[in-house]
């Protein structure tokens, strides 16, 4: 009985990794091959099998075992029979009937995979408009999971229900340090140059994507007209 034991300990120890790789290989259009569903269901039969015969053995009088001998030998060999089964080499999934030829929408497939994860983060960035969550298949923020989105603006904050956090804009000393990175540090030493990049730089107001995509459309330009 205790080898029994042992070796459920070893089949259970399958079984738990089975269910590991079954989260990570469970895509939207697969489905479990029929043979692990079996052995994956032989594996419960097995333990409750074991679980009782453990408890007939502690329930019988010593010269009444021996009886039981028989029983144990037979739940061994198909405990060591599943161990073999279960490597599954080959992968636990196959491609799932029921969607071959049938076109499924992104939006249920960002659905689907977004609702497995127990933790997860979403951005939305520099939205315009508000956004209905259903529509782009993203499940509504639970325990663990985070939506952010940026806006510029406050209404959009408003009619999504979000916590809005302002950011403010670069003060002007660091908007003159942001330009000069982007747009060369040698086109600056043109003393013609520099006057416009401190008019380009002030016309910017301290917003960051302001001041990068002018800078980058500069870079490298030496011509005073251009």
């Amino acid at each position: 009985m205790n080898d029994l034991k042992r070796k459920a300990m070893e089949l259970n120890g399958m079984k738990e990794d089975t269910d590991s790789r079954m989260s990570a290989e469970l895509l939207p259009r697969k489905k479990l091959k029929r043979k692990v569903q079996i052995w994956l269901e032989n594996v419960e039969r097995i333990n409750g099998e074991a679980q009782s015969l453990d408890g007939q053995i502690g329930e019988s009088s010593h010269f009444t075992r021996g009886f039981h001998a028989d029983d144990v030998l037979k739940r061994i060999r198909e405990v060591e029979e599943l161990i073999q089964q279960g490597k599954f080499q080959d992968g636990l999934v196959v491609d799932d009937p029921q969607w071959i030829g049938q076109v499924l929408s992104t939006t249920r497939m960002l659905f689907e995979a977004l609702s497995r994860k127990r933790r997860s983060v979403i951005i939305l960035d520099d939205l315009w408009q508000e956004v209905s969550l259903d529509k782009v298949g993203i499940p509504e923020p639970s325990t663990g999971s985070k939506l952010v989105l940026t806006t510029r603006s406050f209404d959009v904050c408003r009619k999504m229900s979000c916590r809005a956090i302002k950011v403010k804009p670069l003060v002007e000393e660091e908007s003159r340090k942001l330009f000069p990175e982007k747009v060369g540090r040698g086109i600056l030493n043109i003393p013609e140059v520099e006057l416009i990049a401190e008019k380009i730089v002030e016309r910017c107001a301290g917003l960051p994507l302001g001041v990068i995509t002018v800078a980058s459309c500069m870079k490298d330009i030496d011509d005073l007209c251009e």
